[in-house]
């Protein structure tokens, strides 16, 4: 869709289809961090998700980093039991590589479990934000006493998950009377692999556990584990599914796949387009790879390459840069015997050489400028992205990873996150 404005955007999220059954709170509260107090007063929001149904199932992926916070070790918990209601989330404290960090995220959950009526391990805390800083628990906690289960809307809850992102972001899916919603989380520090920064599905179809978690690990491959924004992989990472069934519908393997590909794939690029000072989205698509592992490699090479992500930023068709990625990308001489690179479909690079004079070299300049997004603007904006396709002509594999280009916005951003 085409928004014209920051009021039509949030409109248009605040009535989203919301699955049957499903109810969200949100609240903020004020903190002085303890390890950081030259930082000041800072502001903590809260959001709940809870389902009607006790029955509720879970399903998700979790971070692969090998350093993980409070929240991850109970996510997974609770995945084994593959039941969950709903989750309390908070921004601005990741409650990692801090004391007592399990017993800070289980007090949280059970003051919302009371709160709303449910068990403490029905409810999944999550947070996102500054590592290393310890989580406000008690000013959580009071805050949490006051809020109230079906006061929010899906555009509070999209906004009050988010850190440095620009602008919230939901989709959703109306399929034979069942609905499936997402919101997601994500700015910086973005490098999956995943499994994702912070998503979060709610769906009311019915649908079998292992059909959850099959569905949803096989369309995050090709969606949320799909985008970089700056190559780094968070603590915290997490997509969580919550499916209670009360619409009644049934839906099998195939059909799961689709709804959640219709709300994974455009959510996904938002989360890059939404990156720190991002201007450009870049499409990064590799073809006729000797295997699949290789088409990943070498589009990620490319797409986190900070030389062709400044170029990009730059507007400059530098097309020197994205051969040098490919050639490090740790592939074998001879699958780039006969490599070919096209840059917004123009080719660029054959026979071993760079195929460009002063003409298409302008061209190329403008596409470049025209899918420019202006990273002031809080809502989204139609631009197409920047398509680099890789052929190396040596077998039948292919991968695609969406990244962003690398501005003085995001290290501006990143320079001054805590201060």
């Amino acid at each position: 869709m085409n928004f014209q404005s920051c009021e039509a955007y949030h409109q248009h999220l605040k009535h989203a289809k919301v699955p049957t059954g499903f109810a969200f709170a949100c609240a903020r509260t004020r903190f002085t961090p303890v390890e950081r107090p030259q930082s000041g007063v800072q502001t903590l929001n809260l959001a709940a998700i809870v389902s009607a149904d006790p029955d509720t199932i879970l399903a998700g992926l979790t971070t692969t980093n090998r350093v993980v916070g409070a929240p991850v070790v109970i996510a997974r918990e609770a995945l084994q039991r593959g039941r969950a209601r709903g989750c309390i989330v908070n921004n601005r404290v990741a409650n990692v590589a801090v004391a007592d960090a399990l017993a800070a995220g289980r007090t949280v959950a059970a003051a919302a479990a009371a709160r709303f009526g449910v068990q403490p391990p029905e409810l999944v805390p999550v947070s996102t934000g500054v590592i290393g800083w310890t989580l406000p628990v008690r000013a959580m906690v009071d805050r949490i006493k006051t809020m109230t289960r079906g006061d929010a809307d899906p555009l509070e809850v999209a906004t009050a998950i988010m850190t440095t992102d620009r602008y919230p972001k939901a989709a959703w899916i109306e399929i034979g009377g069942a609905r499936v919603l997402a919101f997601a989380k994500g700015a910086g520090m973005i490098e999956p692999k995943m499994r994702t920064m912070l998503v979060f599905i709610l769906t009311d179809a019915v649908v079998r556990p292992k059909v959850a978690q099959r569905a949803l690990r096989r369309v995050a491959g090709d969606t949320v584990n799909a985008i970089t924004v700056d190559g780094d992989r968070s603590t915290s990472d997490m997509c969580l599914l919550f499916a209670n069934g009360c619409s009644g519908v049934r839906m099998g393997a195939d059909g799961f796949e689709g709804a959640l590909g219709a709300v994974l794939g455009p959510l996904s690029r938002e989360i890059v387009r939404n990156g720190e000072g991002v201007r450009h989205l870049i499409e990064v698509r590799v073809v006729h790879a000797p295997s699949l592992s290789v088409a990943d490699r070498v589009a990620r090479a490319v797409a986190n390459s900070p030389l062709v992500k400044t170029a990009i930023a730059g507007n400059d068709p530098n097309v020197g840069r994205i051969v040098a990625a490919v050639g490090a990308a740790g592939i074998a001489r001879s699958t780039v015997a006969g490599l070919q690179i096209d840059l917004c479909g123009h080719g660029v690079y054959r026979d071993g050489r760079i195929v460009l004079d002063a003409a298409r070299e302008t061209q190329l300049g403008d596409l470049l400028c025209a899918a420019e997004c202006d990273p002031t603007l809080h809502y989204p904006q139609p631009r197409d992205p920047i398509a680099i396709r890789i052929d190396l002509g040596r077998g039948s594999h292919s991968a695609a990873v969406y990244a962003a280009d690398l501005t003085p916005e995001y290290v501006a951003e990143n320079a001054d996150y805590r201060t």
